[in-house]
């Protein structure tokens, strides 16, 4: 169905649809009526009364202002370590070994991410743990104001720039808009003046952060570099300890090496990359970091890279209670969504990071702090998104304009400086929104014979 046009004109439907729905509320809220059946007759026809185009009826494709998710993929059991679990339930136990997801709805306004919701059936109590802290470990980890959670039985919107916690499901509850589907035609005007792509567009979500400050927040990328800078330094003390004939240089190395491939594996992981999620299996192990080191070696012949490559960490002692909490601190209950964190937002974390040095004496032991050029230019600055873009558009641009795939393809395109790839990032996103234009302008080529694929 096509998307509605005015707030008037999503009210009647949304009318339509409480009628339809309580109607036959029994069958609706029966476990044996599927969550897909429950998007395709109530979820998506409610959003397009907000004037949302879910289906891409005007075929924008890539660029479709809703991102709809109907994948998943199922994540080994986080079940069976008592240190882990022994603070949840049977049923949380059982949640905990469910389908990993990614949202189930990314709405957007000219690529720009502006809020995420999740669906599910009406039989699942919105009120649980488990929907709650999905919703909100989406919106925190890609950064968004706020995470919208529905069934069409109940509608939750939840602020999202607090780090969510499990244990606290409620946390965030946006005032008023905790509804029951009964109250959507009197509530119409609230709902859409928060949610409708009329009202998102004309800035409603920037109104809302303006009226509601987030006092005490800590945004996702703080929030993890924070914590990649307590694991720095008890990985380097653990090292100091455990191998007394390493010289400074050699604990900063070692320590920079251990975390950055657990950071990137824990990525891997999450997006699919890898298969199955080897970095948590080896973890549980006792003499946990020296049995994992020989998968290095596995993904060094796959990847081909200088992270992979043989290094002398590998050979050192680490504590199974340093590095099996490592792991586990990536892993649930902690919020972060690997899965859908922006590569430019990890790029940044990282340029900050390595704004940082161990230093190690006998009196002050090991300490980590701010590099001297970075104390004295008043700390790490990375260039935002929409600077990368313009430089990017009057650079790449003009190499690449009026050519074929075929010759953008001879185009090389350097970054000296480098740093966290910001610029290398979008120059790549660029070529690929080029290809797309083209092949849009030219429906008839064949993509991949284009490239002398086969």
């Amino acid at each position: 169905m096509a998307a509605a046009r005015s707030e008037a004109e999503g009210r009647e439907r949304v009318a339509r649809l409480v009628k339809s729905f309580a109607a036959n509320l029994s069958h609706y809220k029966s476990p044996n009526y599927p969550e897909t059946a429950a998007r395709n007759q109530f979820i998506d026809p409610f959003f397009e009364a907000l004037g949302w185009d879910v289906d891409d009826q005007a075929g924008a494709g890539p660029r479709r202002d809703v991102a709809v998710e109907n994948r998943h993929r199922t994540e080994a059991t986080a079940a069976g370590e008592e240190e882990w679990d022994d603070d949840l339930t049977v049923e949380e136990l059982a949640e905990r070994s469910a389908e990993t997801r990614f949202p189930d709805y990314v709405f957007r306004i000219d690529l720009r991410n502006m809020y995420v919701a999740e669906a599910k059936k009406p039989s699942v109590n919105l009120a649980r743990k488990a929907p709650s802290f999905q919703a909100k470990s989406y919106a925190w980890t890609m950064r968004l104001p706020i995470a919208v959670l529905t069934d069409f039985e109940e509608l939750r919107v939840f602020d999202a720039r607090h780090r969510p916690h499990y244990d606290q499901p409620d946390a965030g509850l946006v005032p008023g808009v905790g509804l029951r589907f009964t109250e959507y035609f009197d509530a119409w005007s609230s709902i859409w003046g928060l949610l409708s792509r009329e009202r998102v567009l004309a800035g409603a979500l920037d109104g809302f952060v303006s009226r509601h400050p987030a006092r005490g927040a800590q945004p996702m990328d703080r929030s993890f570099l924070a914590e990649l800078a307590q694991w720095r330094v008890r990985i380097a003390e653990d090292l100091y300890d455990r191998n007394p004939d390493l010289n400074h240089w050699e604990i900063a190395e070692a320590t920079q090496r251990i975390l950055d491939r657990v950071v990137f594996m824990r990525v891997m992981e999450d997006r699919g990359i890898l298969s199955e999620p080897i970095l948590r299996r080896h973890a549980r192990l006792a003499d946990s970091y020296r049995r994992f080191a020989p998968e290095f070696r596995r993904l060094d012949a796959v990847y081909n890279g200088q992270l992979f490559a043989y290094h002398f960490s590998e050979r050192l002692d680490l504590s199974d209670e340093v590095f099996q909490k490592l792991v586990a601190s990536m892993y649930f209950p902690a919020p972060y969504r690997f899965d859908v964190v922006a590569v430019e937002l990890l790029g940044s974390i990282y340029e900050r990071f390595l704004g940082q040095e161990i230093t190690v004496s006998p009196r002050r032991g090991v300490v980590v702090e701010d590099k001297p050029e970075v104390r004295h230019a008043g700390g790490v600055y990375y260039t935002p998104r929409w600077v990368v873009d313009r430089i990017v558009e009057r650079t790449v641009g003009p190499l690449v304009q009026g050519k074929t795939p075929r010759a953008v393809a001879n185009i090389k395109i350097v970054d000296p400086a480098c740093g966290s790839g910001a610029f290398l990032l979008g120059a790549f996103d660029y070529l690929v929104a080029s290809h797309e234009r083209y092949y849009d302008l030219h429906p008839e080529e064949n993509m991949n014979g284009h490239f002398g694929l086969s």
